[in-house]
């Protein structure tokens, strides 16, 4: 989730498409998803409920899930940025549902963590706390330090029923990759 590596991203997607001669619209789509992050990444959220909103009619019309899951939570994430509390726990949830439901194992665990972040912002810690506590035994290694940092930002301590590896890992810090977008196998 870095605006420099979604930007170089972009544009090979943009080069790609200028190279082919009979586009499908996938990489129009995946255009358009990554400069929708990176402004929001850029905290520019002005426009960005109409963006989400024509990308997840694209994704719809495609029959992408990933692409609608993302939408959704990007209109979430501009949304908790407005401070408009429950239209974000209305799209997260949402998110969260449809990630699930399709088996989408990323976008389960960005849904997870939006809608763990939302729930924290919206005063329900504990829902925070629960959402990620769940997510992180199936999470892969490159997920496990973000999930971990949102659990302690939500306020997780480690309990009487916490085994010790657990509160191991909770509490250490993890290698930071060589670039952010190594987190997500990019490069």
């Amino acid at each position: 989730w870095d605006a420099a590596e979604l930007r170089s991203i972009a544009t090979l997607h943009r080069e790609l498409l200028a190279a082919d001669k009979k586009p499908d619209g996938h990489i129009e789509r995946s255009v358009s998803r990554v400069e929708a992050w990176i402004q929001l990444l850029e905290g520019d959220v002005a426009g960005l409920e109409a963006i989400g909103k024509r990308i997840y009619a694209e994704g719809a019309s495609a029959q992408d899930a990933s692409l609608v899951i993302d939408a959704t939570l990007l209109r979430a994430m501009a949304a908790l940025t407005k401070r408009d509390a429950d239209d974000a726990k209305a799209l997260a949830r949402r998110a969260s549902r449809m990630a699930r439901t399709e088996g989408l194992r990323p976008e389960r665990y960005l849904a997870s963590i939006v809608l763990a972040r939302v729930r924290r912002r919206g005063a329900r810690p504990h829902l925070a706390t629960r959402i990620l506590s769940a997510i992180i035994p199936i999470a892969p290694p490159r997920w496990q330090g973000w999930l971990r940092w949102e659990r302690l930002l939500a306020g997780w301590r480690p309990g009487v029923s916490s085994s010790a590896c657990e509160v191991r890992e909770a509490l250490a810090l993890a290698p930071a990759p060589p670039s952010p977008g190594a987190v997500f196998g990019w490069v």
